[in-house]
């Protein structure tokens, strides 16, 4: 609670979505009694409302994932020029730089909206080797959580699985209008320094763990 207090003073609800989903997911992953998560639904549920009412960009933020064509100038013109972006790139996209929409039109095009950028130039062929190696990623991190017998361990590969997976759905998941944008950064590929070496690291860690069981 007091590191979502300090995110959200930035504020960054992003992120602050990040923790909480990490925090229940490891206290979940670690086998403690799922009864008191039950007293998270009304604190959540009263944050949630006081955050909206405290700045109501987030509320026009959940309108335009609902209808993105209710204001396609205003709130609503991120994800249309993300939709925009993906549907140009068809199949085999534009081609590798040529993407149209980076220029003046996609906002953040080389941090929170890069997949996009990807859809226009390389297509669908393009996005899906790119969730292709996501999921490879995913899968050899749970084959070295699977043969790890440390118990600390195991749970720090489940906190890295978590977190990277996280990241992928709820970027991913923005981009096609399946949830709301966050601001979330698609690992190893929005542009960002302090994500780049936090993601490097947690894989230097599970690399080291999976060394240490033998695999």
């Amino acid at each position: 609670g007091f590191l979502l207090f300090l995110v959200m003073l930035q504020p960054d609800m992003g992120t602050a979505i990040m923790i909480l989903l990490l925090s229940i997911s490891m206290y979940f992953i670690a086998g403690q009694d799922l009864k008191y998560l039950l007293l998270l639904v009304p604190i959540l549920s009263v944050g949630s409302i006081g955050l909206i009412m405290a700045a109501p960009y987030r509320l026009k933020r959940l309108t335009a994932f609902m209808n993105p064509s209710e204001d396609p100038l205003g709130v609503g013109f991120h994800i249309n020029q993300i939709l925009i972006s993906i549907t140009e790139g068809g199949f085999v996209g534009r081609g590798f730089g040529e993407s149209r929409q980076k220029y003046l039109f996609l906002p953040e095009a080389h941090t929170d909206s890069i997949f996009a950028i990807i859809g226009e130039e390389m297509g669908f062929i393009g996005s899906f080797f790119l969730i292709l190696l996501f999921m490879v990623l995913l899968y050899k991190l749970y084959e070295i959580f699977q043969h790890t017998t440390d118990r600390f361990g195991k749970l720090l590969l489940a906190g890295i699985f978590t977190y990277f997976g996280l990241q992928i759905c709820i970027n991913l998941g923005g981009m096609v209008n399946l949830m709301p944008l966050t601001g979330v950064t698609l690992p190893f590929i929005s542009y960002g320094g302090s994500s780049m070496l936090t993601s490097f690291m947690m894989l230097g860690v599970a690399i080291n763990i999976s060394r240490q069981s033998g695999r």
